[in-house]
C-alpha cells in the first residue's frame, strides 16, 4: 500500500498554535483489473499528494518503501481506515479505469471523522495523456481543499505526533501506451513549470536502405509539441500546438508511416506547411492537434467542442472499430494520438458507465462529409461492454466492443459492420495481452488479429485499396484483408528494456519485423533505438506494382530521443 500523510506544525501558525490537517492519498484502484496498468495508480496518488503541498493548511509527507501497485478492490483495509489509523483529518481516494487508449480517473475527498464526502470529481481522455490528466485531477482536487480553508488546520498536540520529512516530487509515467513502467530515476532537474502548461519534444534520427523505389537516404525527424489546460469553474480550455520537421538527405516519401503529423484533413484550417510542399531537403509543418472548450456543469455530464481526441478502440493496436483516426501500428514513435473537429456531449449515469454522442464534420480529399455517432459503455461481471451506431461518412454503422480478462491472459473483441454501396461490410479483430513474470522482471505480450472486409484480399487490389475512399479518409491502418500483430517486452533493468514487434500480412505472406531496446535516462527523458525490416515479395511488375505490403520496406536503423517538460 502506497500511502502519503501531512503531519507537523506549520511555521506560519506558529503563535495561534493552529498546524495543518493531516490528509492521507491512498493509491488509486484499478477498476478495470488489467495488470499491465497497476502503475498507473501509484503515479495518480504520488502526483495528486505532490501538488496537495502547496495547498495552505496541508503538508503532504510521504511513507517508504514506495509500492509501485494498485490497491485491490476487495482490500479489506479501506481508505477510511488507514485514514484513522493514520490518525489524519482528510482522505483522498480513487480509482481508474482504461478502456483501449482511454482513461477515466475518479476520485474523492472525504473527512474521516464523519465519513463524509467533501467532493467527488472525474476525468477522463487518453493514456497518451496522462500527465495532462493527472494536473487536470490535481487541480480539482486542490479546489475542493482549498474551497474548505477554515476547516483545513487543527490542534497542534494531535498534528505534532510525527516528525515532519521533505515532501517528494512525483513519480514520471509515460504519456502513451507503455511497453513497460520501470521506476522513476529521480526528481526532474531545471525550473518548474505551471501546472497547467506541459511540453514534449523528440528527434528521430533514421537511415533507410535502398529499395525498389528510391535509394537509400538519410533523415532526421523533429517534433516539438506544448499543451495548456487552463480550468475556470466548470470550464477548461485545452490547446496543443506541435511542429513536425523533417530534413532528408534526398527527396523520397517517407515510409512506416514515420515523420507525420497524424490527421486527416479536419474541418477546422488549424494546421499548414510553413515550407515549400516540395522543398528538396526539409519540410516544416505545424499544427493546433488540440484546440476546443469544455463545459463540465456537473459530475455526471461534460460538454467539449472543438479539436480534440476520441478513441473508441478496444483492441491496443488494430482497431477497425475505432472511427476516430487510430494511432498507425507501424509507427513506434507517435506518443499522442491526433485530434479531430467535434462536438462531444457525454453523460455518466454510473461511475463505470457512460453515454457518448459524437458530431463531426469533414473536409477530406472525398470532399464534406458528416458523422454522427452514440456510444454506450458499461461494465458487467468485470467485463467492459460498449457499442456504437449511426451515420458515418454518411454511411449506416454499427459496433460493439468487449475487454476482461480470462485467467490471466486479458481479452478485447471489437466488431463493425457498415453499409457500403447496398452492401454490408464487416471489420473486427480479436486481441490477447499478459503481463508475465520471468526471472523477477516483467515481460509483457500482445497478439492480435483482425479480418477487414475493406482490406485487401490479394497484391492485385492494393492500387484500388491506395485509391479507396476509406484509405484517403484514414481508416485504414494496414492494407491486407487478413492481419496479425505480435508485441512482446522484457524489463532487463529498472532503466533497460529490449522489445519486438511482428506484422504479418497473412494474405500475401508479408512480414514486418522490429527489434528494439529502450533506456530511461530519466524522469523525463527517455532514449530508444531499433531497426524495421522488410519480408516478402518485392520484386513490381507493371501488372502489379505493389507485390507485396511489407516486402518493399527497405530495411531502416533509428534513434529516438523523447523529452517531456
Amino acid at each position: 500500500m502506497l500511502t502519503w500523510y501531512t503531519t507537523g506544525a506549520h511555521p506560519a501558525l506558529a503563535q495561534t498554535r493552529e498546524v495543518p490537517a493531516p490528509v492521507v492519498v491512498v493509491v488509486f484502484s484499478n477498476i478495470t483489473g488489467d495488470e499491465v496498468d497497476d502503475w498507473i495508480g501509484a503515479g495518480i496518488a504520488e502526483t495528486v499528494a505532490f501538488g496537495l503541498n502547496s495547498v495552505d493548511g496541508l503538508t503532504v509527507l510521504p511513507t517508504d518503501p514506495v509500492e509501485v501497485g494498485t490497491r485491490a478492490a476487495s482490500d479489506t483495509e479501506s481508505p477510511i481506515a488507514i485514514a484513522q489509523a493514520l490518525d489524519a483529518r482528510w482522505v483522498v481516494s480513487g480509482a481508474y479505469q482504461r478502456l483501449g487508449d482511454e482513461l477515466r480517473i475518479t476520485a474523492r475527498v472525504t473527512d474521516v471523522s464523519t465519513s463524509n464526502v467533501l467532493q467527488s470529481m472525474a476525468v477522463d481522455g487518453l493514456v497518451g495523456d496522462l500527465f495532462a490528466l493527472q494536473d487536470q485531477l490535481v487541480a480539482e482536487v486542490r479546489t475542493a481543499f482549498e474551497s474548505q480553508r477554515d476547516r483545513l488546520v487543527v490542534d497542534a498536540p494531535r498534528a505534532q505526533e510525527r516528525a515532519p520529512t521533505p515532501p517528494r516530487p512525483p513519480a514520471s509515467e509515460p504519456r502513451s501506451r507503455p511497453e513497460s513502467a520501470p521506476e522513476p530515476s529521480g526528481a526532474s532537474d531545471g525550473p518548474s513549470l505551471p501546472d497547467w502548461l506541459t511540453g514534449y519534444f523528440q528527434t528521430v534520427p533514421l537511415f533507410t536502405a535502398d529499395s525498389s523505389f528510391a535509394a537509400s537516404n538519410i533523415s532526421d525527424v523533429n517534433r516539438m509539441r506544448l499543451t495548456i489546460t487552463p480550468a475556470w469553474g466548470p470550464f477548461a480550455v485545452e490547446a496543443s500546438y506541435e511542429h513536425a520537421i523533417t530534413v532528408t538527405q534526398r527527396r523520397a516519401a517517407g515510409g512506416l508511416g514515420i515523420g507525420a503529423i497524424q490527421s486527416s484533413d479536419e474541418w477546422l484550417g488549424l494546421q499548414g506547411t510553413i515550407t515549400r510542399t516540395n522543398a528538396e531537403h526539409v519540410r516544416w509543418r505545424h499544427r493546433f492537434d488540440r484546440l476546443n472548450v469544455r463545459w463540465s456543469p456537473s459530475r455526471s455530464m461534460d460538454l467539449s467542442v472543438g479539436r480534440q481526441a476520441i478513441s473508441w478502440g478496444t483492441t491496443l493496436f488494430l482497431s477497425p472499430a475505432d472511427p476516430f483516426l487510430p494511432f498507425l501500428p507501424s509507427d513506434p514513435f507517435r506518443q499522442f494520438r491526433g485530434g479531430i473537429d467535434a462536438a462531444r456531449l457525454r453523460f455518466y449515469p454510473g461511475p463505470l458507465s457512460t453515454i457518448d454522442l459524437v458530431v463531426r464534420p469533414t473536409n477530406t480529399m472525398v470532399g464534406e462529409e458528416f458523422t454522427a455517432l452514440g456510444r454506450g459503455l458499461t461494465t458487467w461481471r468485470n467485463w467492459e461492454i460498449s457499442g456504437w451506431g449511426g451515420t458515418l461518412y454518411g454511411d449506416v454503422t454499427g459496433a460493439v466492443g468487449v475487454t476482461g480478462a480470462i485467467g490471466g491472459w486479458g481479452l478485447r473483441l471489437e466488431g463493425v459492420v457498415r453499409e457500403l454501396e447496398g452492401s454490408v461490410v464487416g471489420r473486427g479483430a480479436v486481441g490477447l495481452d499478459r503481463l508475465l513474470q520471468i526471472g523477477n522482471r516483467d515481460l509483457f505480450v500482445v497478439v492480435e488479429y483482425q479480418h477487414d472486409g475493406l482490406g485487401a484480399a490479394t497484391p492485385d487490389d492494393y492500387l484500388q485499396i491506395l485509391q479507396s475512399d476509406e484509405f484517403q479518409r484514414g481508416e485504414l491502418q494496414v492494407l491486407g484483408r487478413d492481419e496479425a500483430v505480435v508485441q512482446a517486452s522484457f524489463q532487463v533493468s529498472p532503466l533497460w528494456s529490449v522489445g519486438g514487434l511482428g506484422m504479418w500480412n497473412l494474405n500475401d505472406g508479408s512480414a514486418l519485423v522490429s527489434p528494439s531496446l529502450n533506456y530511461s535516462a530519466g524522469n523525463e527523458t527517455s532514449i530508444g533505438g531499433g531497426l524495421y525490416f522488410g519480408f516478402g515479395n518485392d520484386e513490381p511488375t507493371l501488372a502489379r506494382p505493389i507485390p507485396s505490403e511489407h516486402g518493399l520496406t527497405a530495411p531502416t536503423a533509428y534513434l529516438s530521443l523523447s523529452w517531456y517538460f
